[in-house]
């Protein structure tokens, strides 16, 4: 009967896909690509923008029309690195009841969002897994239509990047009551838990644990982490990495949320708006 009900709800799942974006169109268009191969498209897609150029607006604008599901545009002013009230300004432009978040550099495989709907369970929310491809290959994949594959060249942590849908669950879902690393490039939440904890922090500007943190808060107010393997896999494009010149503060922000075991933070989702 609880198998029966949980796999009711994943039927019914209205699914939200959150792309998180900053002045590289060329990397989002390989993404808006792989959204148009998946066997199962989501209810709707939003572009969390965190202040980019007209180029990724012309770029949105030409894949509106043809779009096989409803394409969303959610821009802020560039006033520096802003991921968390960027991605809670897509939140809240968003209608789905589960949604899933992406970077705007990372391809998906063509089973990634029915793969996460699969997985949603109540009481949970979801990690899933990445492959890295390295520079140069990164470089032939942006000037090209190549898709990504498995046994591609130029490939790290190769072994994440399968999908093997025919394993049973309790090999690729491992659940877990703590989590020591946020990928917010590969995640999904049920919509009201996202609003139970107020979303992301805002007070997160510059690189930094913001997902790390957004989950702790999760698990502080009693979910579990369902944490996938062999399935839901999406390649990450390189790019060089951000600057950690704000990581001490959004290191405190986030031991102070471990310290006391905070489930809500003050400046989140419902400030956002």
């Amino acid at each position: 009967m609880k198998e029966l009900t949980i796999q009711r709800q994943r039927n019914n799942i209205k699914v939200s896909l959150i792309i998180t974006t900053y002045n590289w169109p060329k990397a989002l268009k390989k993404v808006l690509d792989s959204i148009q191969l998946q066997v199962e498209y989501p209810y709707e897609v939003i572009i969390a923008d965190d202040g980019s150029d007209s180029r990724t607006v012309d770029l949105i604008s030409q894949y509106k029309a043809l779009f096989p599901c409803s394409l969303h545009h959610s821009w802020q002013e560039d006033s520096g690195f802003r991921l968390a009230l960027s991605r809670n300004k897509a939140i809240a432009k968003s209608s789905g009841d589960y949604i899933i978040f992406v970077d705007g550099d990372t391809m998906l495989n063509p089973s990634f969002t029915k793969d996460h709907r699969l997985s949603a369970q109540q009481g949970y929310f979801v990690q899933g897994k990445r492959a890295y491809i390295n520079e140069k290959t990164s470089k032939k994949l942006l000037s090209s239509d190549a898709i990504p594959h498995p046994l591609m060249q130029g490939l790290r942590h190769r072994d994440q990047a399968f999908r093997l849908s025919f394993l049973p669950n309790f090999i690729t879902e491992k659940l877990k009551s703590h989590i020591n690393r946020g990928l917010g490039g590969n995640c999904a939440f049920w919509r009201e838990d996202i609003i139970k904890v107020n979303g992301y922090n805002n007070d997160f500007e510059g690189w930094g644990p913001e997902d790390l943190e957004f989950c702790q808060r999760l698990i502080n107010s009693g979910l579990k982490c369902k944490s996938l393997r062999l399935k839901a896999t999406c390649f990450h494009i390189f790019h060089k990495l951000s600057s950690t010149k704000m990581l001490d503060k959004n290191q405190q922000i986030y031991q102070n949320t471990v310290s006391n075991q905070l489930t809500r933070c003050k400046n989140g989702l419902e400030q956002s708006k």
